[in-house]
């Protein structure tokens, strides 16, 4: 019999392969390019995953508080990212309004940096990497569904199925150690009783 969390990681492999649209209609992913360079894209997601992970095991093996996590991450992104992005990409932010960069501001600095960075911080260290990773595979999902509702996206037939399975692989992933074999114990009991 294969081990629950062999399983689990399985059936995540095959609901993230779903979820790359193979032949659905518009996609554009490395099994179905629609453009030129589309791989470069993928496989950049697959370098911020395994970017996430490495974050993910040393937070952990280190015992870092959520709250030096955060300040990690801040001053890292200060240090490194702010020179080349004013000296060497392009930029149009001379041209946003002030609305403009305050939403951002608010969004990359205040959501995403801090509160999901710390969120994702503060379960590290209590439910550990491997299963506050689990929930991170939901990602995409959730992706997928606000395209659908928020800008009108369609949702082809393996892409639907991808995030059905993802999901259910992410929350037998979460579940705690032992904790089926649990439940089971508990119904033997109760149905004896």
């Amino acid at each position: 019999m294969i081990p629950a969390r062999r399983l689990d990681f399985i059936d995540e492999i095959h609901g993230c392969i779903m979820q790359a649209e193979c032949g659905d209609p518009g996609s554009q992913s490395l099994f179905a390019p629609s453009a030129e360079g589309v791989w470069i894209g993928d496989g950049l997601f697959l370098v911020a995953a395994l970017c996430w992970a490495i974050f993910g095991l040393l937070m952990r093996h280190w015992q870092i508080r959520p709250q030096m996590d955060i300040i990690g991450i801040a001053s890292f992104s200060l240090v490194i990212y702010l020179p080349v992005y004013l000296f060497w990409l392009p930029s149009n932010i001379a041209h946003a309004s002030w609305g403009e960069i305050g939403l951002q501001a608010m969004y990359q600095g205040i959501i995403a940096a801090l509160l999901a960075a710390g969120m994702y911080s503060y379960a590290n260290q209590k439910i550990g990497a491997c299963q506050a990773s689990m929930i991170l595979v939901l990602v995409p999902a959730f992706s997928a569904i606000g395209g659908v509702l928020i800008l009108d996206e369609l949702l082809g037939i393996t892409t639907a199925l991808g995030i059905v399975v993802v999901s259910i692989g992410a929350l037998l992933g979460a579940l705690p150690t032992g904790s089926m074999a649990r439940q089971k114990t508990i119904r033997k009991k109760n149905q004896a009783a």
